[in-house]
Parts: structure tokens; C-alpha cells; sequence
């Protein structure tokens, strides 16, 4: 029951604060989980060919990743950082008032 609460926890923070750290976040729980997978394949002795399909597929994710990082590094490096940080950079740049309790405010 406790890794079933820890999950429950992690799955509400992050429903809680609903942005993502940055573009490639979602490609790194892909190469993540697919990397943990290849490991409990090799050590659970599965088929190879199933080594081999998950192998594969963590490379062409690894692959993906490192393509999107060039991408969006040659493109919009806007993009590669934090949305609170562009946010928050945005407010600065519009000179916003921010409040901790009712957010950006027009300035006084």
C-alpha cells in the first residue's frame, strides 16, 4: 500500500501545478521507462526477441529525444526552458505586479 500512496502523491502534485518543466519532459519518461524495461528484461531472462523489440525501441526514443533537443535548440530555444521561467520572464518583460496570493496584476 505505501508505493500505491507515493504514486497517488506524485500523480496529484502534478495535477496540482499542470505544466510541464520543459518540451522534452515527455520523451524523457518515454527513454525512462523504456531503459528500466530493457533492464528488467535482461535480468528476468525474457525471449530475446523481446529483448531485442524493447532494445530497439529504447534507441529509437533515445533517438527522438536527441532529435527534438537539436530541433527545438536550433529553432525556438524558448522552448528547452521551464515554463515558470518563461512566465515569469514574460510578467518581468510586462512588467506585472505579481501577488502570492491573486497572481500577475496590472501595474500600480
Amino acid at each position: 500500500m505505501p508505493v500505491k500512496r507515493t504514486i497517488q502523491q506524485l500523480l496529484q502534485q502534478a495535477i496540482v501545478h499542470g505544466s510541464r518543466s520543459t518540451v522534452l519532459r515527455p520523451l524523457g519518461w518515454l527513454v525512462g521507462i523504456l531503459a528500466t524495461l530493457v533492464l528488467a528484461a535482461m535480468r528476468f531472462q525474457a525471449a530475446t526477441w523481446i529483448c531485442v523489440l524493447i532494445a530497439v525501441t529504447h534507441g529509437f526514443g533515445v533517438l527522438l529525444y536527441l532529435g527534438a533537443f537539436v530541433y527545438c535548440l536550433l529553432t525556438d530555444k524558448e522552448a528547452l526552458r521551464s515554463e515558470r521561467y518563461c512566465l515569469q520572464k514574460l510578467a518581468i518583460e510586462k512588467q506585472l505586479v505579481q501577488d502570492a496570493l491573486f497572481g500577475p496584476q496590472d501595474p500600480v
